[in-house]
């Protein structure tokens, strides 16, 4: 999100993410630097997991997003902020169900967006398999938990989806940018 101050972009930015996480919950969002050239971590309901009304099961969700403002390139007298990566959890009946991560300079191997998939019977410890994924990981979050049986999750999602496509047309860098297709790790 483009700002004329840090503060502008980083209340824009805020405000994208608070507005896609109202659709489904109320809670705060809130992150840790407004400064240019800091590392900030935004993080949903205090990075605590939240609750979110589901039908059959009970779905929990946590949120981070790393990120950093700073001077756009094309217009210096522009702010805006940029994605670093992003660490989410879906856990269903109090079991985790999957971990959507994307932390392209920690040092991993597995730079690009991927899952941990929990499988059935691999319980809270099991870091599972490793997948990639696109960036788009709320389409690829509410696909899962769908299949899990949180169908009105699925439903609230994708009504929402309708109300924010304007979203897409915004000035939000997300980051790097992603091969097609990355290299499946073995």
């Amino acid at each position: 999100m483009a700002g004329r101050t840090p503060s502008e972009a980083f209340r824009e930015f805020r405000e994208l993410i608070q507005e896609a996480i109202s659709c489904f919950a109320h809670t705060r969002v809130a992150g840790t630097s407004q400064e240019p050239n800091e590392h900030g971590i935004l993080t949903v309901n205090r990075g605590k997991p939240l609750s979110l009304k589901a039908a059959q099961r009970q779905v929990d969700i946590t949120c981070s997003i790393s990120y950093k403002i700073h001077q756009d390139d094309a217009e210096h007298r522009q702010w805006k902020v940029s994605t670093l990566g992003y660490i989410h959890t879906v856990t269903l009946d109090e079991e985790l169900f999957v971990d959507f991560h994307w932390h392209p300079d920690d040092g991993s191997n597995v730079w690009y967006p991927h899952i941990h998939p929990r499988f059935a019977g691999s319980g809270k410890g099991s870091r599972g398999h490793t997948h990639p994924v696109g960036t788009n990981s709320d389409r690829g979050c509410s696909n899962l938990c769908s299949r899990a049986g949180c169908d009105a999750f699925e439903r609230r999602l994708g009504s929402c989806r309708l109300s924010n496509q304007t979203a897409s047309s915004c000035r939000v860098d997300w980051g790097s940018t992603v091969v097609a297709d990355p290299p499946i790790p073995v």
